[in-house]
């Protein structure tokens, strides 16, 4: 009898069934596609894995109290399929939703599971496929008797980081993992987005890709290490088979998304939290989407401006590291504000940690982040102030830059802002609540009396 099934045999789903094998555990899978299943078993031959045909079969291979993991595409696949698990479940049982499912689903399935007895479990699972394989971060969220009869198990197979400390985390009831894994993805889109305008700065200096390449991998050996930057360094080697020529050349500009970073903006605006590098890395990728237009208004607006002037690469090094402090510090404001608006008890400190192996986001100053739980932003950590009052002047730079050569850098420009923007301490919001009394009677405060005010800004004569 198997200790843990897998439904869905997709390539997550795949790769989380081979990694609980190599921990030995007794697994059995199955699939909408019964085909599949059978392949699977087949090319995996191993004493502990079984098979099974359909639903009914699928439970009766798993001992009691069952622990199901459900790696189905999120949204009204995971609902089906619960349909079909509910049948066959008994009260004890636990299901774990591995997929990218939207937190407030996961709060609704939880709480019908609960009236049912089930134990339900959000688990985002973060690093792809060879996370999957070789060991992800997993944010988990739900009910705490399903995390003790399961928890091991994805601790288990989870990702180690250098600390040795296992890259999961039970993080708080309901959707508190789902929601966490979103803001993961949010800033995920934040960091590929500064990664591709610092890639553009460098093109547009008319450095060859194989010179970026070195670049960034000399970049990865310091401060601004990170997955992400590894993977780009493999990106720009790449050479095209069929060519013999760098291969990204060959991929049309433009890029689409899965949603999970629109989520997060709009997650954001909910909580009023500001997250503008999440937001202009969803924007951009719209934009890019506009590929007639953007060719038309090139036609119509072309380049005035004179050749790009050199900037010192090791400038938009610090740039780029500025860059990703700010993208963390937004989604960990985020996080942070979702601690007490949902009563989740989200240790951010704790996030930090398990997202420093195993996922798409690791990167080297998570590893400095040791005093986010005593400030309210991640500038005001030991490691971030350092960096912003370092690095400042030459995020500062490269945006000039960038902006007089009419390059589109949104993601940095936007850092920027929400750094000075920080650390404004009069801003003309003023100008802004008293536009809002005068059409719309909305009130405003004063700095020398409390309460909301609002007076008559023209006279009745003057209307």
């Amino acid at each position: 009898m198997a200790q843990i099934g897998v439904w869905g045999l997709g390539p997550m789903g795949q790769n989380l069934a081979l990694n609980l094998l190599e921990h030995r555990y007794q697994v059995v899978v199955a699939n909408r596609t019964v085909e599949n299943t059978k392949k699977f078993v087949k090319k995996n031959a191993n004493p502990l894995l079984s098979g099974a045909a359909n639903m009914r079969e699928f439970i009766s291979l798993l001992n009691k109290p069952r622990v199901v993991l459900l790696m189905v595409k999120a949204g009204a696949a995971v609902d089906a399929t619960l349909e079909q698990l509910l049948s066959q479940l008994e009260p004890g049982d636990v299901i774990i939703d591995g997929g990218n499912s939207f937190f407030e689903d996961t709060n609704s399935r939880a709480e019908m599971l609960h009236s049912r007895g089930i134990h339900f479990l959000g688990a985002g699972i973060s690093g792809g496929e060879l996370g999957a394989r070789l060991g992800p971060s997993i944010m988990v969220g739900g009910a705490e008797e399903g995390w003790e009869l399961a928890g091991k198990i994805l601790e288990d197979i989870s990702a180690k980081n250098r600390a040795g400390q296992s890259c999961c985390a039970f993080l708080g009831p309901g959707g508190a993992g789902h929601y966490t894994k979103m803001i993961h993805n949010g800033i995920e889109y934040a960091l590929m987005q500064l990664l591709a305008e610092s890639y553009q700065i460098l093109l547009a200096m008319n450095y060859p890709l194989s010179k970026i390449a070195e670049f960034f991998a000399s970049w990865n050996r310091g401060e601004v290490s990170s997955y992400l930057l590894e993977l780009a360094v493999d990106v720009l080697k790449k050479q095209d088979p069929d060519t013999g020529k760098p291969f990204l050349p060959q991929i049309l500009d433009q890029v689409g998304s899965k949603g999970t970073g629109a989520w997060t903006v709009n997650q954001s605006m909910a909580q009023e939290i500001a997250a503008p590098a999440i937001s202009e890395a969803v924007y951009f990728r719209q934009l890019s989407l506009k590929g007639a237009d953007r060719a038309r208004a090139g036609a119509l607006f072309p380049e005035k401006i004179n050749p790009p002037q050199m900037l010192e690469p090791q400038i938009l090094k610090a740039s780029l590291l500025c860059g990703m402090l700010l993208a963390f510090a937004q989604g960990f404001a985020l996080l942070g504000d979702a601690k007490d608006r949902y009563s989740w008890p989200l240790k951010l400190a704790r996030i930090a940690e398990i997202w420093q192996a195993g996922c798409i986001i690791r990167a080297g100053l998570l590893k400095k982040l040791d005093d986010l739980e005593v400030v309210s932003n991640l500038i005001f950590t030991r490691y971030g102030s350092q960096v912003l009052e370092k690095s400042q002047t030459q995020l500062r730079s490269t945006v000039l830059w960038a902006l007089e050569h009419g390059l589109p850098i949104p993601a940095l420009a936007s850092c920027l802002t929400y750094f000075d923007t920080y650390r404004t301490e009069t801003l003309p919001a003023n100008l802004l609540a008293a536009l809002r009394d005068h059409f719309g009677a909305h009130t405003f405060r004063r700095i020398d009396k409390h309460g909301d005010f609002h007076v008559r800004w023209r006279d009745a004569h003057d209307l």
